[in-house]
């Protein structure tokens, strides 16, 4: 390998780092805020890829340098997908970082949820197996106040406590991109029946 070669090499590698750790983090960006913005999914989604589409046939052939394939498909297909996810997560970022004042609203509990997960573990080179053991995460389905029913991750505490028909208080705020999020939720005092002994809250900050 020559001294060129070896930069060619290196840079590239370090490149493609940076390029998984941004994806990586927008898709997180992407589960940990969607649930919590008040827009329809599909919107910023559809946005994102026709964002990615058109400037993906301007510059496509900048990703020969990181792929090493000249194929027009491959490269447009990579420069579309990354970039789906990176303006997609960069909306909910940027819309969820700076808020106005919030104010409060209140939703009905319309159903429970608790999901069934299994971890994997590691028996070999790039071979993963299911791990038996269950863990589980839970949620509520709540009908907000303009009609629409949104599924919101909840503490086991919060999970025990609540009943369909109880009441949340929500904490909502107009996001910096004009998307408004919602900040915190908790049952409320006035529920037919208030069945903890200490308020459980769950915030967003």
């Amino acid at each position: 390998m020559t001294k060129s070669d070896h930069k060619f090499s290196v840079g590239r590698a370090i490149i493609l780092v940076v390029i998984v750790l941004i994806f990586i983090f927008c898709v997180g960006s992407l589960i940990a805020l969607a649930p919590l913005t008040m827009v329809r999914w599909w919107i910023p989604t559809l946005c994102s890829f026709e964002v990615a589409a058109i400037t993906g046939f301007l510059i496509w052939k900048k990703w020969r340098y990181l792929t090493g394939i000249h194929s027009f498909a491959l490269n447009f297909a990579c420069h579309l997908i990354f970039f789906t996810f990176f303006f997609t997560g960069a909306f909910y970022s940027l819309n969820y970082v700076h808020t106005g004042t919030p104010y409060k609203e209140k939703g009905v509990v319309v159903a429970k949820i608790r999901e069934t997960h299994y971890r994997t573990r590691r028996v070999g080179r790039n071979r993963y197996v299911r791990d038996n053991t269950p863990y589980y995460e839970y949620y509520v389905k709540t009908s907000l106040p303009d009609g629409h029913i949104k599924k919101l991750h909840v503490p086991i505490d919060m999970y025990r406590n609540i009943r369909k028909g109880d009441t949340l208080r929500l904490s909502f705020a107009k996001g910096m991109l004009g998307c408004t999020v919602l900040r915190a939720y908790d049952l409320t005092a006035d529920n037919p029946q208030y069945r903890m002994s200490n308020k459980v809250r769950r915030r967003h900050k």
